[in-house]
């Protein structure tokens, strides 16, 4: 489908993040993976992937690393921004309009 029913970005923002659930799920079924605020991780970033650990365990690094966002936001053109497997990075203790988390938990 079209981007623009599953992901809240520039222009068409309105300068600022939507409710959460308020375009449509994508075709997983999960909604606001694309756009709307980026989302901060609990990985430290690193340029590359071969420091990850091989089990998916959080690269952690300390409480002052700086952070992997993913997904882009709100005040996003650019099309590549706006994909969850585009990694940017951004200090632990930045506040901005543009950035949040996701909760998750596991299923019973």
């Amino acid at each position: 489908g079209c981007l623009s029913s599953v992901a809240v970005y520039s222009p068409g923002s309105n300068g600022r993040t939507a409710p959460v659930g308020g375009k449509g799920a994508n075709a997983f079924g999960l909604y606001d993976m694309h756009g709307n605020a980026w989302e901060v991780t609990e990985d430290c970033y690193t340029d590359s992937y071969r420091a990850a650990s091989g089990d998916g365990a959080a690269n952690k690094g300390g409480p002052y690393c700086t952070r992997v966002m993913r997904g882009g936001s709100w005040d996003n053109g650019q099309l590549p921004l706006l994909r969850s497997a585009f990694r940017g990075a951004t200090l632990s203790d930045v506040r901005s309009s543009n950035r949040g988390f996701r909760l998750a938990r596991t299923l019973p």
